[in-house]
């Protein structure tokens, strides 16, 4: 079945409940609403100078709405991707790991639970924050190096009370750096899978305290910026060069539609590791095209759930963005590639060009799919040849890692 039945049927259900709320908690936690710590001590000895304290953590999560955009800014270009869900924050898994590269405290929270999520205002602007806070317990005097890791946007497995508190992928039974970094995220692509960390190092000044029973705001607040793991592709330009013509001239309306093949639809967070060329691994999409519904607009809805909602449409192929995750096979017939269809002429023949998508390599460009990239196409074709250039930028602000990949396909 293609990946827009699977988007609309299976996956837009759980983008509408998306919202730009979100975020994680863990093991040991303590709320606005003075929970008590289950388990735990809550108050250390007076007599005892080993004693255990507490450090207690608030978490805000940073998407920025400059990520998603492509980061090729010298021309002042402005980025449609700013109308999608890409920024979206939906749920989040978060371990605490310490310098043994343990997990020493993990949880997953989602939208699904009410009342779980806030804002916080840092640095005069807001972000996304969770209510309930992490603690830890740390000797009087020591300030240990702690890593915090947090992937947003994994799928939830859902309670029969409509609550969540654990992923579909796992995650939660990872217990250490390599567990996390090994597991295999089946999360759907379209719902922007994010992972991001902050180190407070060892020696850092942590406010500690003796007593966690009931909540104030003696906490230590970290924000953690979150990128995405998926990559975006898009025909950014197409342009005809007609006889006699040295350029071609910007003709994106010739374009009949564009498809994306050999999507990848799972991923490992570490990037030693490949997963399997096996057919279930990969997914196929719908070829789009100018008034096709747009499908990843912040607007639009499942008209099961909203029969009267008007969904907005692409109004220009260059809004046309598909998704998938890394993708570095050897397989010729696995490759990702981009497939337009196009005419030369009002009313005549169409023709298809399949382009493989590149990356930047030591020796030169590579045909594969790196994580977290934007890539952008610029096309021009005649009736003998097709002229294509790469843009491929990181979707973190600011960061360029690849100027052109120039080739030509006769």
């Amino acid at each position: 079945m293609i990946l827009e039945t699977i988007f609309k049927c299976r996956v837009m259900k759980a983008i509408n409940r998306l919202s730009v709320l979100f975020f994680l908690f863990i093991a040991v936690a303590c709320s606005s609403e003075d929970d008590i710590l289950d388990g735990v001590e809550t108050k250390a000895p007076d007599n005892n100078i080993e004693a255990e304290a507490y450090a207690e953590f608030e978490f805000s999560l940073s998407t920025g709405t400059t990520q998603t955009r492509s980061s090729v800014e010298e021309d002042g270009e402005s980025d449609p991707n700013e109308d999608t869900t890409e920024a979206s924050l939906s749920s989040c898994y978060i371990a605490v790991i310490d310098e043994s590269d343990n997990v020493i405290a993990s949880d997953f929270y989602s939208t699904y639970n009410s009342g779980d999520f806030g804002w916080s205002k840092i640095d005069g602007k807001n972000y996304p924050t969770l209510k309930k806070h992490i603690t830890i317990k740390v000797h009087n005097g020591e300030n240990p190096k702690l890593r915090f890791f947090a992937i947003a946007n994994l799928e939830s497995n859902v309670n029969s009370d409509g609550t969540s508190d654990s992923d579909k992928d796992g995650f939660m039974q990872c217990t250490t750096w390599n567990g996390i970094q090994n597991n295999l995220i089946k999360s759907h692509i379209n719902i922007f899978v994010k992972q991001g960390s902050y180190e407070l190092p060892a020696g850092e000044n942590l406010i500690l305290k003796e007593d966690v029973s009931k909540h104030d705001d003696r906490c230590n607040k970290i924000l953690i910026p979150v990128y995405q793991v998926t990559s975006a592709v898009l025909l950014e330009s197409f342009k005809i060069r007609r006889a006699g013509q040295k350029d071609g001239v910007e003709e994106l309306g010739r374009v009949k539609s564009v498809e994306l093949v050999n999507l990848k639809n799972k991923t490992y967070l570490n990037p030693d590791r490949t997963v399997e060329d096996d057919g279930d691994n990969y997914d196929k999409v719908a070829a789009c095209g100018v008034g096709d519904d747009y499908t990843f607009n912040r607007d639009y809805k499942d008209l099961d759930y909203y029969p009267d909602h008007v969904n907005p449409k692409y109004e220009s192929i260059k809004q046309i963005r598909f998704y998938t995750y890394r993708n570095e096979t050897s397989l010729e017939e696995r490759k990702t590639a981009l497939k337009i269809v196009y005419t030369l002429e009002e009313g005549g023949a169409e023709y298809t060009k399949v382009i493989k998508i590149k990356s930047p390599g030591n020796a030169g460009p590579v045909e594969k799919v790196e994580a977290g990239k934007l890539y952008k196409l610029y096309v021009t074709v005649s009736e003998t040849s097709v002229d294509i250039n790469f843009k491929v930028a990181d979707w973190i602000p600011n960061t360029i890692d690849l100027g052109e990949i120039e080739g030509i396909i006769k």
